[in-house]
């Protein structure tokens, strides 16, 4: 009786935990999925012109990528509940500032605000999520929670804006932030579920190096095919409500990676299921971009959602393995912010270059190859045995 309400317990707080985890993600990420469908509004309101609001969305992230360096380093000293609400707090306060913004260098400065919240946030809970027990599982779980909310998001912003307007949309956005943050104090590493391990050293080690570098390339890759996915369908033929009921769609299977990340866990390892992700990415790759008909091109980007998460999953739990203090999972995500920096404008550069979509299709698949023979390269290197090598 006593074990099974001990089972009980540790049941109900490894179910808080993931809870928690999922909040802080999902809160980290909720201006990323937001402020994509405000630009519009935002040129209309400030008068910035589309080079000027690449800018900002960059220094927005370059915060962001400083801010999960800085905290990344710190995590085995940190308390990391502690920067996830210093984090949500800060974001909140940009929300609540872009709201009642009377100059455009109030907004600016509030997005600089935005960028650090979010990478604090982010790492903290990253890193945080790498010393439980089982980190694929974990990551995939709170992945199929992102996902949740990003349809949610995607569903009703639009409306919102239409019928609140700007200012009362980045209300609800601190709102939003608010409700969730209550979650936030189930984190910390009083959790049962936590393995409280410390190295001695930053993992900038050469395998620590590798996974980072695989992200990167992870993240320049898929995205740099994935910023011209709607004008690739209009190629076809496909009109923009076409694409946008493709694009809806296609969210339902970015929940197809974590589902089968969850179910595989490491039981073939974890260098084989990287390995077999980042093949059907870069195939997605290029069958999207090669596509000559809406079916391929339709299945090349499902498969292309589905697998930029499984591989995302595999990557961060193996930085996890690698470095139980969490602080190496934890950096991931300055190099993901890096990666969607560098995307759009290498896609640019290739097509003002003289090449085409079939072009990024094949830099899409050298960047998954790419990314495959580093991770094989650096694991050598380590004294860890990695599952699956």
């Amino acid at each position: 009786m006593v074990s099974r309400s001990i089972e009980l317990l540790s049941r109900h707080r490894r179910a808080s935990l993931l809870f928690a985890l999922a909040a802080g993600t999902l809160i980290g990420d909720l201006s990323l999925f937001i402020v994509p469908l405000l630009v519009g509004e935002l040129i209309k309101t400030f008068g910035f012109s589309e080079g000027q609001m690449g800018l900002i969305i960059a220094g927005r992230l370059a915060l962001l990528v400083v801010t999960s360096f800085l905290v990344a380093s710190r995590m085995h000293r940190w308390d990391g509940r502690k920067v996830a609400i210093a984090g949500a707090g800060a974001i909140v306060f940009a929300n609540l500032i872009s709201a009642v913004a009377a100059s455009t260098e109030m907004y600016v400065a509030s997005r600089f605000v935005l960028g650090a919240g979010e990478g604090a946030i982010l790492t903290a809970v990253t890193a945080l999520a790498a010393k439980t027990r089982d980190p694929e599982k974990t990551f995939s779980l709170i992945a199929l929670g992102v996902v949740g909310g990003a349809i949610v998001v995607y569903l009703t912003v639009p409306y919102a804006l239409a019928a609140l307007g700007l200012e009362l949309t980045f209300l609800l956005t601190a709102l939003a932030v608010l409700f969730l943050a209550p979650a936030l104090w189930l984190l910390g590493p009083s959790s049962n579920d936590t393995v409280v391990t410390a190295m001695t050293a930053f993992p900038w080690t050469l395998v620590g190096a590798g996974v980072l570098l695989a992200e990167l390339l992870l993240n320049v890759g898929a995205n740099t095919m994935w910023f011209y996915v709607e004008l690739i369908g209009a190629r076809l033929g496909l009109g923009v409500e076409h694409v946008g009921t493709t694009l809806a769609l296609v969210c339902l299977f970015a929940l197809v990676g974590p589902i089968i990340a969850h179910q595989l866990n490491t039981k073939y390892g974890r260098l084989l299921p990287i390995s077999a992700g980042f093949v059907l990415l870069g195939f997605a790759a290029m069958l999207t971009t090669h596509a000559a008909t809406p079916l391929f091109y339709m299945v090349g980007i499902s498969i292309s959602s589905a697998m930029l998460g499984f591989c995302g999953i595999y990557l961060v739990g193996l930085a996890a393995y690698l470095d139980p203090s969490g602080r190496l999972a934890g950096a991931t995500r300055g190099f993901v912010a890096i990666g969607n920096t560098i995307a759009p404008g290498l896609g640019g550069t290739i097509l003002l270059a003289g090449g085409t979509y079939e072009t990024i299709g094949w830099v899409s698949l050298l960047a998954s190859l790419g990314a495959i023979m580093v991770i094989y390269s650096t694991v050598q290197t380590t004294s860890r045995p990695i599952p699956g090598s």
